[in-house]
This record gives structure tokens, C-alpha cells and sequence, in this order.
């Protein structure tokens, strides 16, 4: 059954209702959240639970996953205040000389009987000193068949994937982004829709709120919508997206992926943590 969303993961969500631009750009005046009251919970967690992968499929790679008491720890704030709980966090271990991280998914086929159209997720991060550097996969949406991610371009029809990017910008900041594999990529690997924005320049060694939302495209239409918050700021409003060509795809799954990317594995080990992470549908 999926979790009962707490009165503060609510109180923290930063979301907002669909309205469709046209254009690549982020929007020239902001969207505005909604009451929180008009979308429907479907999952949520504040990593307390140990038993919380159970409701997650693909669970591979356990070791690097483990829910902490940030008060023990040396390299990430407690993440109190701004509604944010005081509770245990999901640290995510990138080991040395390694790639993952994590990759589980929360199927929507599981959770609501079928595929939405459209899903918001919210989640607080931090990321360790250790995370500078970093370049690779990040958590973020999958309607995955047989490609859509590793080098196995999408052609809307195969698969397709909208996952969290991560790259280091040149003042050491963090820079996020959707990394997507959809029907009009040209290449072997997904396309970088960068996060701007000043609010888009991600510090380690504090804490960030994350809102994304994701509408899945008419068949054979660039109409699907990718957005993205951080502390509220807009810093993506992507309404041109190809995902797919056929409704035989869909909006599968949530992808809770932290992958350490290229050929190349880090050079150190490296440590995020996560906490409320809520994931939304409109009510109907």
C-alpha cells in the first residue's frame, strides 16, 4: 500500500498546475503553485521505515542505500525547519572506483492500476562535499521498454526516459537537468535539458527542494511537458517534449537513480541524502 503522505511533506510541496506555452525557454513569468488540496498522493516516504524499498521494483544495489540519522553524520545538516523533518534521510553511497548509487523504480501500473498522464514528484536533497566533481544520472521519470537509457536511443516506439542529469558547472556549483532519451534524439545517448537559473546552481552541504512534474506527449505529438523547481524558482518549463510515438508507451515509473556516468567510475567515494520524497497525481 503506498504510504500515508505526513501533514509536513504536504506543507512542503511545491508544485503546479499544467499550463501549456509553447517554446524550449523557461516561462517569462512564473508558474504558480496550486492549492496542494487538488492532487492526489500516491506515494510518499521520510526514509523512516526501513521496510520503504518494498514498495519500490528493480531494487538492486542495497548496500549503497541506507536511512540515517543525519545527526550522526558529520557531512550533511539536519534538515530541519522550512517543513522539513528532523527524522532519518536516505543516504546514497557512490562507492570508489564505482558507478551506482541506486536505481529503483516506483511503478504507477502498481500503485494506481494504470499509467497516468501526468505525475509531480517532491523530494529535499543535500549533497556531500565529496559530490563535487560528479557527472551522471539523477532521479527523474521512465516509460523504459527494451532502450531508452545506456546508449539505446529511443525512437518513440522502443522506449524512452527523462532522467535526472547532474554535471559540475566551472565555479564548482552543481548543475541539474533533465537527461532524456525520446523520439526525435538524433544520437546514441538522451539529450541535456539543462536547469536554469540562479536557483539552477546547486551548493553542497545544504539542503534543496525539488519539484518536478512530467505530462506524457500525445502519440506522434510534441506536446509532452517537463518542468522542474528548486526552493520554488522555476528553473526548467520544457512543453515541446517527444516521448513517445504510440500509446503503447506511457508514463511508467519514477526512477530513483543516482549513477555516476561516461566510462569513467568516480574517483572517490561520494554521498547524497534524500528525504520526503512524494509523488502526485491531479485529482480527477
Amino acid at each position: 500500500m503506498p504510504h500515508s503522505p505526513s501533514r509536513i511533506v504536504q506543507s512542503a510541496i511545491l508544485i503546479t498546475l499544467l499550463a501549456v506555452t509553447s517554446g524550449n525557454a523557461q516561462s517569462a513569468s512564473p508558474i504558480q503553485p496550486p492549492n496542494p488540496t487538488e492532487l492526489r498522493v500516491i506515494y510518499s516516504t521520510g526514509f523512516e521505515d526501513a521496510d520503504w524499498l518494498s514498495d519500490w521494483n528493480d531494487v538492486g544495489h542495497r548496500q549503497n542505500m541506507q536511512c540515517v540519522d543525519s545527526s550522526d553524520r558529520s557531512d550533511v545538516p539536519s534538515p530541519s525547519g522550512d517543513g522539513r523533518s528532523t527524522g532519518k534521510v536516505l543516504q546514497v553511497t557512490v562507492a570508489k572506483d564505482g558507478h551506482y548509487g541506486c536505481a529503483p523504480q516506483l511503478m504507477f501500473q502498481r500503485h494506481l492500476g494504470s499509467l497516468p498522464d501526468e505525475v509531480y514528484a517532491s523530494y529535499d536533497v543535500c549533497f556531500a562535499d565529496n559530490f563535487s566533481g560528479y557527472g551522471g544520472k539523477a532521479p527523474g521519470w521512465s516509460g523504459i521498454e527494451s532502450v531508452g537509457w545506456g546508449g539505446k536511443p529511443s525512437d518513440g516506439i522502443n522506449g524512452w526516459s527523462a532522467r535526472g542529469g547532474i554535471h559540475t558547472n566551472d565555479d564548482g556549483t552543481l548543475g541539474l537537468s533533465y537527461y532524456t532519451y525520446h523520439a526525435r534524439m538524433r544520437g546514441k545517448y538522451g539529450d541535456s535539458f539543462r536547469w536554469t537559473g540562479p536557483a539552477a546552481a546547486i551548493k553542497t552541504g545544504r539542503w534543496y527542494h525539488i519539484d518536478q512534474y512530467c505530462k506524457i506527449n500525445t502519440p506522434g505529438r510534441p506536446d509532452g511537458v517537463l518542468r522542474a523547481w528548486v526552493d520554488g524558482e522555476l528553473v526548467l518549463d520544457k512543453t515541446d517534449v517527444q516521448m513517445r510515438n504510440t500509446n503503447q508507451l506511457g508514463l511508467k515509473s519514477y526512477w530513483l537513480n543516482y549513477y555516476y556516468g561516461g566510462k569513467g567510475v568516480s574517483a572517490h567515494e561520494r554521498h547524497v541524502y534524500l528525504d520526503n520524497l512524494t509523488l502526485m497525481t491531479p485529482k480527477r
